[in-house]
């Protein structure tokens, strides 16, 4: 949304109710509802779609649209219903490829080179509407994280949904199918989230900066529990002992065993600790010098 207001202004925002975060478990507003109130948005939060007076609401509006970008919950029917117009989602990839709630993470995953973007046309079913636009961006999954590729991203599909609205309000009705493999991004279980040195350093990077800044990729190691943050492979050829950690003391790198080479380090967080560079987890864990 706080690209989306760089277009135009939304009448009403609809978010998450505030949660507890936090050691003191206090409720706190979600980011999206901070940023509405803090630059005079209307914003409500039910706790159910359904709910007859958060149905009033939206339909006293008399909206063109409705525009989604990740909810994390699905729109029933009486919602998708009301806009004058059309309901549009923008979604993190070449639909029908990655339909689900974890797109991105699941390119870094598989170490793609390309992150889709569309626009559709929400339906009762997930992910599964016409498609009004779609484009591309290069990640590295290798050099960067998710949380460096979210932003970009983030731009864009406020661009795409709001040059999605205009061609609409010009007649635009064209909109594609759904063509290819379909495939599915599911959300991420917690077992999910720790590495496998044995799957290779591609596997391995592509994982740790899939998962940063959150939730992290997790990963044992004497007894510790690790979330490692940042990754990237080592080119050439390197011995290093599978699941362990070496550090190179001539160019000053952490590096972790891989089954087909190593992986350096670039930021790992102990348990109840701070975020470190690879380097300071050496000096304190490994004794190195």
């Amino acid at each position: 949304m706080k690209n989306l207001v760089d277009f135009v202004k939304p009448i009403l925002v609809v978010t998450k109710p505030d949660a507890p975060k936090g050691r003191g478990r206090k409720l706190q507003p979600t980011p999206v509802k901070e940023f509405a109130l803090e630059n005079g948005i209307d914003v409500i939060t039910p706790h159910s779609l359904k709910g007859e007076d958060f149905l009033s609401v939206l339909k006293n509006l008399e909206p063109d649209f409705i525009m989604l970008a990740d909810y994390g919950g699905k729109l029933p029917k009486e919602v998708l219903e009301i806009p004058r117009l059309f309901p549009l989602c923008f979604h993190p990839s070449l639909l029908p490829k990655y339909r689900g709630a974890s797109p991105i993470e699941r390119a870094f995953f598989n170490c793609e080179s390309i992150l889709g973007l569309t626009v559709f046309v929400m339906t009762e079913k997930i992910d599964e509407g016409k498609i009004v636009l779609q484009d591309k961006i290069p990640i590295d999954p290798c050099e960067e994280t998710k949380g460096d590729v979210i932003p970009r991203v983030a731009k864009l599909g406020a661009e795409m949904l709001y040059r999605s609205a205009l061609i609409i309000i010009d007649g635009f009705r064209e909109f594609g199918e759904q063509i290819g493999e379909v495939s599915y991004a599911p959300k991420i279980k917690p077992e999910e989230e720790f590495i496998k040195p044995e799957e290779g350093t591609k596997k391995t990077v592509g994982k740790i900066n899939g998962l940063s800044p959150k939730p992290g990729a997790r990963y044992i190691w004497r007894g510790k529990n690790l979330k490692i943050l940042r990754a990237r492979p080592i080119c050439g050829e390197r011995t290093c002992e599978i699941g362990n950690f070496t550090f190179d003391k001539k160019e000053r790198k952490l590096l972790l065993g891989c089954s087909d080479g190593c992986v350096e380090i670039l930021s790992i967080q102990v348990e109840g600790k701070r975020p470190i560079t690879g380097e300071e987890f050496a000096r304190g864990y490994l004794r190195q010098p």
